[in-house]
């Protein structure tokens, strides 16, 4: 490299590494113009293009660098870095597989291997990377956690549990590993030790929202719902702007039957944290979940007030509020709004077909959620409300969506062959239920009044008694289709 270039790349690079991605881009096109297929000057571009967004220059870039210089351990490890964090994980493979081949003792290589081998759905093979990259680094974290996640996605979730505990001997201190034990044993339904392992991750400097929003929920499934609440709450004290973690305290709050208003964290955070516009949304959703729609529509206006971007969810909810205080025509004309500002989301057409068909409009109605199918055609609000929409219309086409003679078939659950009666059978069942009921109201998001839930899909429960519940069920099943 000439002193002139060798200034050429110095200068590209502190642009790079100043975040001038612009200028740098620029300057690197001017270079390449003198000095076409330089290989440092191509690799700065495609950083520099990457931070930027701009796909298609860091792609053109990096595959005209590794023509150049294809044994280049930088250009392959952010190339696959690039794939992989792209979407394009399978194609990345290959261009890492070259790397370890290159650098087969450096961990990194194995490292980056296994991640894309992870992304691609090759977990064996993600299993293997791990495997080579703990043999070589076995006092990093980041390894056994890989080793547990390849081990977790192909379904052996015993096996990760158990490299995850043989990682932790290593490391006791290591954070990560204790709240991905957490996660394994959690969906183990190990659910009092996953609350322990979520307290040690705490305990070693692990803080993020999720591990609170984790933590409450094992500590709910373990039957602890106070606990659960004051754990959540906690979360919420460190990530108030967090709604996620705020939709889960406030639900915990009103099921458990705690003292005070389950929205007014929500309510303090929105105001401190204005241009939050899922703390807003989700404070209005949870009001009206409470039937509390006069303080849903203040909220609605404070949102307003503090200049709150107006997305797709606060902006139906905008509509449905004027819907709510009689103003259907307003509604639509706001909803009219809302998807010309969001044509594509679907989310938005759901709500309008949803107002639509109490406003007495049931052909758009069904239009809008003809639409949503050609995307998503398992969207089982959206086929629900085109067979209502077909039937107001008086569409014969109801009877191919919703056919009640062949769809809907009674059945009855039979009884294991140990048990004399279907009383003594669903007494002992009711029993065991009741147990699982750990709650005081029932769940805030839900139609359901009057009574509790148990949380989560019911079967995944480690008891035998639903074990024997769902076999019965789905002979029960099994018997409409004879």
């Amino acid at each position: 490299m000439t002193d002139t270039l060798r200034d050429q790349v110095a200068k590209a690079q502190s642009l790079l590494e100043a975040g001038q991605f612009t200028e740098c881009m620029s300057y690197c096109a001017d270079v390449l113009l003198q000095t076409p297929n330089e290989p440092n000057t191509l690799f700065i571009l495609a950083l520099a293009a990457s931070q930027v967004g701009d796909g298609e220059t860091t792609e053109r870039a990096f595959v005209a660098a590794l023509k150049v210089a294809p044994n280049r351990m930088d250009l392959l490890m952010n190339y696959g870095r690039f794939l992989r964090e792209t979407g394009r994980a399978g194609e990345a493979v290959p261009v890492l597989e070259r790397a370890v081949k290159l650098a087969p003792d450096t961990p990194g290589t194995w490292h980056s291997l296994a991640l894309a081998q992870l992304n691609s759905g090759a977990y064996v093979e993600a299993g293997n990377s791990a495997d080579r990259l703990l043999a070589l680094a076995p006092g990093e974290s980041a390894a056994w956690e890989l080793a547990a996640a390849a081990a977790q996605r192909r379904g052996a979730v015993a096996e990760a549990i158990g490299v995850t505990r043989r990682g932790l001997e290593r490391l006791p201190n290591a954070a990560r590993l204790h709240y991905s034990l957490g996660q394994l044993q959690r969906e183990n339904c190990d659910f009092e030790e996953a609350a322990q392992s979520y307290a040690q991750a705490e305990h070693h400097g692990f803080f993020t929202s999720d591990l609170y929003r984790n933590r409450a929920e094992a500590l709910l499934d373990s039957g602890s719902p106070e606990e659960a609440l004051a754990c959540a709450q906690a979360g919420v004290e460190r990530f108030p702007s967090d709604a996620t973690l705020q939709r889960s305290a406030a639900r915990l709050h009103f099921e458990v039957g705690a003292d005070g208003d389950p929205i007014a964290r929500i309510a303090a955070a929105a105001k401190t944290d204005p241009h939050n516009s899922a703390l807003w949304q989700t404070g209005v959703e949870l009001l009206k979940r409470l039937k509390r729609d006069d303080e849903a529509s203040v909220f609605l206006a404070d949102s307003k007030r503090a200049g709150c971007p107006e997305t797709p969810g606060l902006l139906a909810l905008d509509a449905m509020d004027a819907a709510w205080f009689g103003e259907p025509e307003e509604a639509t004309e706001r909803f009219e709004k809302m998807l010309d500002k969001y044509p594509e989301d679907l989310s938005a057409k759901l709500n309008f077909a949803t107002h639509l068909l109490v406003a007495g409009d049931p052909g758009r109605a069904e239009k809008l959620c003809e639409q949503i199918l050609a995307v998503n055609p398992e969207d089982q609000l959206a086929l629900a409300y085109r067979g209502t929409a077909l039937q107001l219309l008086g569409d014969s086409r109801e009877s191919w969506l919703q056919d009640y003679e062949r769809m809907v078939v009674p059945v009855q659950v039979p009884i294991p062959e140990e048990y004399g009666s279907r009383e003594a059978f669903f007494s002992d069942m009711r029993v065991v239920l009741e147990e699982l009921h750990k709650t005081k109201a029932h769940p805030i998001e839900q139609s359901v009044r009057g009574g509790t839930q148990t949380n989560g899909f019911l079967f995944r429960l480690k008891h035998p008694m639903l074990a024997v519940l769902e076999k019965q069920i789905r002979l029960a099943i099994v018997s409409a289709f004879a």
